[in-house]
């Protein structure tokens, strides 16, 4: 677990886009982050982020979510995990401007969610779902599968009430999650299993800290 946090999948929510640097002392925050997660047996996961985004009285256009695309593979520097991301679609139950803009860099795909015309401030509601392949892997020790998920690593702002889901289509064997600082082995506040479905929550994720299940 030590070597988890911070290493496989990392979403970042910056301050309002272009802004963030401008915002550096802004009290924006993440008042609820709700993961679910449902595993295919074709390896694929269907990803639905739902999160509560409080701008306050300082507007801003939107939340900026940073996916890696690659990522290097512990242990082997020559080798190189490939994420597929597809299917991005984003809304907002509160109204708020929720299209994607998508911009892909040096192993990373932005996506910009809102509308760089228009300001919102205030709570916020959004939605963004995605299928992700490249997570899984398969036939650990030849007796099971396994998914290690940053669910939160790197965001630039306070995340209140946590909740990470997985499902899978088998019985899950094993559980666990950390939370904290890089290199943490902190368990997090609680977890649940149920057959083939696993819940996490965390409290509190500070900024700069993560959650990583697995």
């Amino acid at each position: 677990m030590r070597r988890l946090l911070g290493i496989l999948l990392t979403a970042v929510v910056c301050l309002g886009w272009a802004q963030v640097s401008a915002h550096a002392d802004s009290q924006w925050q993440i008042t609820r982050y709700d993961m679910q997660m449902v595993a295919q047996r074709d390896g694929s996961i269907d990803v639905t982020l739902e999160f509560d985004f409080d701008f306050g009285r300082e507007r801003g256009h939107g939340p900026l979510l940073v996916l890696p695309t690659r990522m290097e593979v512990t242990d082997d520097p020559d080798r190189w995990r490939v994420l597929e991301i597809s299917d991005i679609e984003a809304h907002s139950p509160t109204g708020a401007p929720a299209r994607v803009h998508q911009e892909r860099g040096s192993g990373v795909l932005e996506l910009r969610i809102g509308d760089e015309n228009r300001y919102v401030r205030d709570l916020h509601t959004y939605v963004v779902t995605f299928t992700v392949d490249g997570v899984v892997n398969p036939d650990v020790n030849g007796d099971h599968d396994e998914i290690a998920w940053n669910a939160i690593a790197g965001f630039e702002l306070p995340i209140s009430n946590a909740t990470v889901t997985l499902e899978g289509p088998d019985e899950v064997l094993r559980a666990e999650c950390v939370a904290g600082e890089r290199g943490s082995t902190t368990p997090c506040t609680d977890e649940r299993i149920s057959d083939n479905r696993v819940t996490w929550s965390q409290d509190r994720v500070a900024t700069g800290d993560g959650m990583t299940v697995v």
